[in-house]
């Protein structure tokens, strides 16, 4: 009978070690792995990649936050008409169409692309749910006459989102935008937004 006691003792002690040792590795595969900065090398390349929620790499972290649901609250209005000094639901200038869709998330800016200018904190590297400033149509004259909201920045390039006064609104980058590109002033966070 000892013997017979030894090998259950032995046996519900291998089947707990095992068990003990399964749900370990469960637990250590589980774990959130912090994928390094952008900027700090990994892999083959020595350059980290994220899939944004368009399916594209960028090498910035997916936006996670209201700004999310507000980024794709804003490519509802892609084909609605431009509409001076207009910020209903049907027709919008570029200020008023930025105006209306934070106002739609609680956020309320000046209504003119010029005071959003001067009320927004001045950046070097954008982020998805910053903001664009350009001149006017003459990119001569340097003062603000146009706003946009970046929406992604991934490897199509600086995605952002206006009411353009030819064409509503539409999705344009950046980046290969050559219009833009020569009336570009500066990027523009909104004071207090930045909570990732």
């Amino acid at each position: 009978m000892n013997y017979l006691c030894v090998m259950v003792n032995v046996r519900t002690n291998i089947n707990k070690l095992l068990l003990l040792m399964a749900v370990a590795f469960l637990l250590t595969s589980c774990v959130s792995r912090r994928l390094p900065h952008p900027s700090s090398p990994s892999g083959k390349g020595g350059q980290t990649y994220y899939i944004n929620q368009d399916g594209y790499r960028s090498n910035y972290p997916p936006v996670t936050n209201w700004m999310d649901e507000l980024i794709s609250f804003s490519k509802r209005f892609v084909g609605k008409p431009y509409g001076y000094r207009c910020s209903k639901d049907l027709y919008f200038d570029c200020s008023g169409y930025i105006c209306y869709l934070f106002n739609s998330y609680g956020v309320s800016l000046p209504r003119s692309s010029s005071d959003i200018y001067n009320y927004v904190n001045n950046i070097v590297t954008p982020l998805p749910g910053d903001l664009a400033f350009f001149t006017g149509s003459n990119k001569n004259n340097r003062r603000v006459g146009h706003v946009a909201l970046i929406i992604s920045i991934d490897e199509r390039g600086i995605r952002m989102i206006h009411s353009t006064s030819s064409r509503g609104v539409m999705i344009d980058t950046l980046d290969k935008n050559r219009y833009y590109q020569e009336r570009f002033l500066k990027y523009g966070r909104i004071p207090g937004l930045r909570n990732r």
